[in-house]
């Protein structure tokens, strides 16, 4: 499995004058997974911010285009989803796009698109694109699945259903047909503190391999964890956690912004035994020796408390190994 980063800044894409954020970037969040585990042509993707059209661009390059694209939102504020308006394969009638999140003050993905995609806010209505859409908006995420198979796709599991398999035989349906869950991407969620509506944490075992990426952006600096989104990081090999502020500015200015410290992520990253930790969501203003002191506060936390793993600091086009 694979997590290439499109975008990581959080709040709005900006570039800085005089390429002070060259090194990192400026877009804002939007990750592709790769896996095995995907069947050919499908496109998974997390979030549409502004990195989305990096990742257009990327695709467009390609002689091969995916036919489906699979999005799944982690919260519907503009800085994940503006990306939208512009994705090219939406006037291709051949494309698929399906789009999951949370409901979220009673609405969804599809909502958001809507919304964005009418007048006097942009040209096209969303309606006058001519790929297939597929929306659904996901009342309890936490009992909730995503189980996707190479050769029978994506499916929306209760989350029960999972477990039974996995107690039973370890068949999951996919509508008629059955699969095992050992040849499956799993994906999970757990829901992070946020305003005004908290956001979706997606987890994804890739369980031929048994290698596991858990995001979990836009989350407030905790306390503590708490139990169900410590057992939903837990034994991650790459965690990619919101660490927008500097403690400084947390106890300052931005304590109940829904976002995180460098701090904060190592303890977490420690406390769930993650392997390497990556610092993502970066303040949209932050120059790049601004995104490298929240590395080092991190690396200085990290000798402090005696973490092991590895801590890194996301940019925009990034490949990272899961």
């Amino acid at each position: 499995m694979q997590v290439i980063t499109y975008g990581t800044r959080g709040s709005a894409g900006f570039t800085l004058p005089d390429s002070v954020n060259a090194k990192y970037g400026g877009n804002t969040t939007c990750l592709r997974i790769l896996s095995d585990c995907l069947p050919d042509g499908m496109c998974l993707v997390i979030d549409a911010g502004t990195g989305l059209l990096g990742l257009d661009y990327a695709l467009n390059k390609q002689e091969a285009q995916p036919a489906q694209f699979v999005f799944l939102f982690t919260h519907y504020h503009l800085d994940h989803v503006l990306g939208l308006t512009m994705l090219g394969s939406l006037w291709n009638p051949q494309a698929q796009h399906s789009f999951y999140g949370p409901k979220l003050a009673g609405k969804h993905a599809r909502w958001v698109f809507n919304t964005l995609m009418q007048d006097p806010l942009f040209p096209v209505d969303c309606g006058q694109t001519p790929s297939t859409k597929h929306w659904k908006g996901i009342d309890q995420p936490t009992s909730m699945c995503f189980a996707i198979h190479p050769k029978g796709g994506l499916s929306l599991q209760a989350l029960d259903a999972l477990r039974s398999a996995e107690r039973s035989d370890g068949q999951l349906r996919f509508g008629g047909p059955s699969y095992d869950v050992n040849e499956c991407l799993i994906v999970t969620m757990a829901m992070t503190v946020h305003p005004r509506n908290n956001a979706v944490s997606y987890r994804f075992e890739e369980r031929p391999t048994g290698r596991v990426f858990v995001l979990a952006t836009d989350h407030e600096k905790p306390a503590t964890l708490g139990k169900p989104l410590a057992a939903h990081m837990k034994g991650a090999h790459l965690l990619l956690m919101d660490s927008q502020y500097t403690e400084a500015q947390y106890a300052a200015t931005t304590s109940g912004f829904g976002h995180g410290t460098p701090e904060a992520c190592v303890e977490a990253a420690k406390e769930v035994g993650a392997h390497v930790l990556g610092l993502t969501h970066h303040a949209h203003d932050a120059a790049d020796d601004e995104v490298d002191f929240i590395l080092e506060c991190a690396r200085r936390k990290q000798r402090e408390i005696t973490f092991d793993g590895e801590v890194v600091a996301c940019s925009d086009y990034l490949t990272l190994d899961v």
